[in-house]
């Protein structure tokens, strides 16, 4: 699954089998990684955001 996914290399020496790191594979999950996270904490700010307003205007309403 790995070497499908362009993250590894295989190559067979005798009756052992040998894996590597693909150079360009890490590049692509990285990426991934970053986009992801990205998003997530993007969406946990605005989420954080809202409730930080709510809470004020809960709290101007009760004054």
């Amino acid at each position: 699954m790995l070497q499908s996914a362009g993250l590894v290399e295989h190559h067979s020496v005798g009756t052992r089998n040998l894996y590597a790191l693909a150079p360009g594979g890490l590049d692509l999950a990285q990426r991934w990684l970053v986009d992801m996270w990205d998003t997530a904490l993007g969406d946990f700010a605005a989420e954080t955001e809202r409730v930080i307003a709510e809470r004020e205007s809960d709290h101007q309403e009760e004054t």
